[in-house]
Formats: structure tokens, sequence, C-alpha cells
């Protein structure tokens, strides 16, 4: 391995919905980020007997990404969402000479390059989460008992400051969203993240499970430790503009805040299942909108299979 990319880009697929998700983000890179700077792709399949078959193994070889098929996520295969976890610290320990390393949510893509300013600095990047969820606004909520728990539990001090979230707009407890996270220059943070996780499932200390939408009283402490993981390293975390790791689906409620962005300035999209809803990218979309190149070419790609119907969030 050696350091002539300029960014690793790493995410999870499995066979099903994933594979589809996977080659639409592939697609993306190489249409809005390969222009600008050289990445290379790493797929991992991180459980067991869940990799694609051999000709969309095939396809990503023909797209020079690199394909790691390995049972990565033993102990916690009941889990999914920890996959990513399990699949960037196995690439941030093999692969030698990272400039940039970036975990993305599969159900992401591109419509511009990543700023480069973010790729120069030694930070850890991301944004917020979208909505409190399991996060707590601090002494009065009842998730801070769960927080103050998981903080003492590391001998960690709470911290002071207090983050918005994106959608809902709640100042709460450090509490970031793990479809984005990108780290500069070598930071070891995939590696102690992957070991906090470990740590804290290994324990009693659970959230409670009406928080979560999969009604499980682990959900989404993949992505809340991350905090603990920042604060145990001292890293320097920096907040992306709202036009990386972009909710699309809330669009409706949140485009007509001021300065908020077009759809054709957006970086990276955080689209989760709507991009299989054959009507949502014109739901999201204003008429002037739908003339730019990045409406124009993500409709040709539309909608990812298996489709779907239903009302929209917003």
């Amino acid at each position: 391995m050696n350091n002539k990319y300029d960014l690793h880009l790493v995410a999870v697929v499995e066979k099903g919905y994933l594979e589809h998700q996977l080659k639409l983000l592939i697609l993306s890179v190489k249409q809005f980020l390969e222009p600008f700077l050289s990445v290379k792709i790493i797929a991992v399949s991180p459980r067991k007997n869940k990799q694609p078959n051999k000709k969309y193994i095939s396809f990503l070889h023909q797209n020079n990404v690199d394909f790691i098929d390995i049972p990565l996520n033993k102990e916690h295969d009941f889990f999914p969402l920890c996959n990513g976890i399990y699949a960037s610290d196995f690439v941030a320990r093999t692969y030698n000479h990272i400039n940039n390393l970036l975990l993305v949510d599969t159900d992401t893509l591109f419509l511009n390059p990543i700023e480069d300013k973010f790729l120069q600095s030694k930070s850890i990047y991301m944004r917020a989460v979208d909505n409190k969820g399991i996060g707590s606004t601090g002494s009065k909520d009842s998730n801070n008992i769960f927080w103050d728990e998981v903080f003492e539990f590391f001998k960690l001090k709470p911290l002071s400051n207090k983050i918005l979230t994106t959608v809902s707009q709640e100042l709460i407890r450090p509490y970031f969203n793990s479809g984005f996270i990108m780290i500069n220059k070598n930071i070891d943070f995939m590696q102690q993240w992957k070991k906090d996780f470990v740590k804290l499932m290994n324990s009693k200390i659970r959230t409670d499970p009406s928080n979560s939408r999969h009604l499980v009283d682990y959900g989404f402490i993949e992505q809340m430790v991350i905090s603990v993981t920042i604060e145990k390293m001292s890293a320097e975390t920096n907040l992306l503009p709202q036009t990386y790791n972009y909710p699309i689906p809330f669009r409706p409620k949140i485009k007509n805040r001021p300065n908020h962005p077009k759809f054709n300035e957006l970086v990276h999209v955080h689209y989760h299942k709507w991009f299989q809803h054959p009507g949502f990218l014109d739901y999201v979309t204003d008429d002037e909108e739908k003339k730019s190149e990045q409406y124009l070419w993500l409709k040709e790609h539309l909608p990812l299979l298996p489709e779907i119907g239903g009302d929209f969030k917003c």
C-alpha cells in the first residue's frame, strides 16, 4: 500500500440493497470527486456469509475498488450498524501512509468535490446528529443518566460544550452522525473508536430501547461512543458545513432556513432508503434545481432497487 491517494474512502457492502447503494456511491465518486482528487475506494463485507456475489465483486474490481471479505464483525454480527467501525479500523491498521481516511454510510453519495481545506489539516471532520435520539440536552433530559453512566465508566468528565442538531435544532451534549467521518493525517481515531465501542458493548450500560428505531437497548451506541473516543484522545474535531452529510429526507422541512444550500451546492448527501422511491428526487428539488448537472446526473441513476412507495418524511 502507498500514499499516492488523496483520499481512502471506506464503505460497507453486503448482498442485497447495499449493493445498489454502493454502486451509486462509486459512480458519484467517479463523477464528482475523481476529476479533482485521487480516491481509493475500499468496500468491506465484515460479516460472515453476507458478501455480494461474484458478478458484483467483478464490478468492484473493474472500477478499481478494493474489496475486503473478512468476518471482522464476529462479536456483534447481530448489530449491522457497527459494521463501519470494524471496516474502518481494519483499513486504518492495514493500509499504510493514508493521507485522509473517510468512512461513509453506504446510503450516501457525492454531488460536488470535497473542499481542499478539509483535506489539508490534521483534524477529525463530522457533523452533528440530525435529531436528538439517544442524545441529551442536559441534566433535565431523561437520556442524561445514560450519558453520565457512559462517561463515568470511561473515567471521563462530561463535556461542558453543546452542539446543535442539524434538523431539530436542539442544543445537545456533543453527539455526532457517523455517516461521514473523515480523519486527516494518520490520527488513530478509528482504532480507538473500535476499542471503546467493544468495551461499552461488553458493559451493562444500555439505552432506553424506545429511543431506537430498532427498539433495542444498544441502538446507536456505536454512534454515541464517538464522543467518548474524541474526549479520550483530546482530538481536534471540527463540524463540517451543512453541505456535507446532508440529511436530504428532511429537505422540505429545512430548505427555507436562512442561507440554506441549493441542491446543486450539496457536497455529500445522506438519503437513507429514499432514493429507492421513484418520486423522491423530484419531491426534494424545485424547477430551477432540476436544471442542474447534479440533478440531471442523479435522475439517470434512480430509483435504486428494490423500489419502495409510501409517504415522505416531510
